[in-house]
């Protein structure tokens, strides 16, 4: 795609900012939705960054051309040649019209993004809690701290086993696709590029007394990862099958339903102490055997429905999401229960909560008693919760910053009762403003809810020959959606840069030698070229790059071609 862009100046100097542009947040929400934990004072310039929430978008400093090229040239793919030629000439039209690119940041905020002059961590809180954590350099010590732990953890020795482990791992895909388990090209999806071994990092535990560290163990990009997700996939409808599943709060509001608790009953809650590093790994993969291979349902299976089932006095009812439950018994009976939980396995522990003014937290619900014994549903909300959401002057489409108002009302409407559902949306018409959302979206969104009498007959028209994902910039997205919708291709909007993305250094970053990419095939109609590639492929695995300037040597390259698994 040839482009003539005009040089970043035609776009507007970014210096020129206004300070007056950057939204105030008070200081009550800065107290809130920032915690400083580490020794250094931070500045009022910084404190303001960090308050507009780690998903703030910023502008940026000038058009990503080359992402808006590479979108079109796969949006051209699936149009006919006409079509394509001159879709790329309105998107070229487009991106060479001078454009003033309005920054959403001051000088001074940009400068305070600058990590060398901030020698400090900053984390992400919690994903329910949201807000940011600033950590000083300790982190490493805290680390080595959780590491020793010789139950959880052991060290390997001098040599790193992960060599070994991908032939391994290999030598079993091409056992399973010589029986016909996969085929060729899911065996080079699953195939391991690279040898990145695990990283380990740590979140802070914000509602936790000095904020201990809640350990990670990455496994993205890992020679195993691509299997993983392949067995997620296969997995998971099973755990949906046991009548105790919760899917989301909605679910579990639906369950609820005409559900009473008597005097002498009570709610109690079930969590599992320190799930994922207490799970024995050779239980779990029976279990995941006999789940494969049966064709019954998994409750009738798992230690879990056992453990019900074979209770003297079992729960009333017993909901599950992940490792939390929600359960009605009788008093006399909990203690009894959660012994014979703690019994089943000596790896597996459960820790239980009970009631609170007849009250009990799941999911982001509370369950409250009432005088009849009937149960009323509210939202509920962590003690950390700060709160915080998207800022409006972030730099995404405002489809994104309404959705943000519907995702919240529809959650007060379905899980809330109605007589606490008026109060939930003002609860969060008062979040929202903190948060710079001026009351006109509110209106909007209300009119948006209400279904229309007739489709316009734009959208009964509309015939979606592709879709892709452009970086959002104001005032250029738009017009390339339309261009882009004209010719029958969807087009979704993704935040340029993040300050999460800026600012979050919780792991180390994987060196680009290391990032694990597809397996290219390339067939040759030459055969001493094709040997000459099977050899080749055998001892090094190419990435574009290398293709491309492998393809430069040969004096015939028409004779192959590049493509993609």
């Amino acid at each position: 795609m040839d482009l003539q862009v005009s040089a970043a100046a035609n776009f507007g100097n970014h210096e020129r900012l206004v300070a007056g542009k950057s939204d105030s947040i008070s200081s009550d929400c800065i107290n809130k939705w920032v915690k400083n934990c580490s020794s250094r004072v931070l500045t009022d310039t910084e404190l303001s960054v960090l308050a507009k929430g780690l998903n703030y978008a910023v502008t940026p400093k000038e058009i990503p051309v080359v992402d808006i090229i590479s979108a079109t040239e796969s949006a051209c793919r699936t149009l006919p040649d006409r079509d394509g030629s001159e879709l790329r000439s309105k998107v070229t039209n487009l991106l060479s019209r001078p454009k003033k690119l309005e920054s959403n940041l001051t000088v001074n905020e940009w400068k305070a993004l600058d990590k060398r002059k901030i020698r400090i961590f900053v984390f992400y809180a919690q994903i329910k809690e949201n807000g940011c954590c600033v950590r000083h350099l300790r982190i490493p010590t805290e680390c080595e701290q959780l590491l020793s732990d010789t139950n959880t953890f052991r060290k390997l020795g001098t040599k790193d086993p992960t060599s070994k482990y991908k032939k391994e791992l290999v030598s079993v895909l091409q056992e399973v696709e010589k029986e016909g388990g996969i085929n060729r090209e899911e065996y080079r999806k699953l195939y391991p590029t690279t040898e990145t071994p695990p990283k380990f990092y740590g979140l802070p535990k914000v509602r936790k007394q000095n904020t201990p560290l809640r350990p990670i163990i990455s496994s993205a990009g890992t020679i195993t990862y691509n299997c993983a997700k392949l067995v997620a996939d296969v997995l998971s409808p099973s755990d949906r099958q046991t009548d105790h599943h919760v899917v989301n709060s909605q679910h579990f509001a639906k369950c609820m339903q005409n559900r009473r608790v008597e005097e002498d009953e009570e709610l109690r809650s079930y969590d599992v102490t320190a799930l994922f590093t207490s799970v024995p790994v050779d239980k779990a993969i029976g279990i995941i055997h006999n789940n494969l291979e049966k064709d019954i349902t998994l409750d009738k299976r798992t230690r879990l429905s056992i453990a019900i089932a074979t209770a003297p006095h079992p729960p009333l009812w017993w909901f599950r999401y992940v490792d939390d439950t929600h359960t009605k018994l009788k008093k006399c009976h909990a203690q009894e229960f959660t012994d014979h939980l703690n019994t089943l396995d000596p790896d597996i522990k459960f820790t239980t909560e009970g009631e609170e003014n007849r009250s009990l937290a799941f999911l982001d619900t509370l369950s409250v008693v009432q005088v009849d014994g009937s149960i009323n549903l509210k939202s509920y909300r962590k003690p950390t919760h700060t709160d915080q959401y998207l800022n409006f002057t972030s730099n995404r489409p405002l489809q994104h910053k309404l959705g943000v108002i519907q995702t919240l009302f529809h959650r007060a409407e379905s899980v809330t009762d109605a007589t606490d559902c008026v109060e939930e949306k003002q609860h969060i018409t008062q979040a929202l403003a903190k948060c710079g959302y001026p009351s006109w979206t509110f209106n909007r969104v209300s009119k948006q809810s209400k279904p229309k009498a007739t489709t316009s007959k734009a959208q009964k028209d509309f015939v979606c020959k592709g879709q892709i994902v452009l970086p959002y910039v104001k005032g250029i997205s738009e017009a390339l959606k339309r261009t882009f919708n004209s010719y029958g291709i969807m087009v979704c909007f993704k935040p340029n840069k993040t300050l999460r993305q800026l600012q979050v250094a919780s792991k180390d970053k994987t060196a680009k030698k290391d990032i694990t990419g597809p397996v290219y095939m390339i067939p040759c109609q030459d055969l001493e070229l094709a040997t000459f590639f099977e050899r080749l492929k055998a001892k090094y695995l190419l990435n574009r790059d290398e293709i491309s300037e492998l393809k430069s040597i040969l004096t015939n390259e028409d004779i192959f071609d590049v493509e993609k698994p």
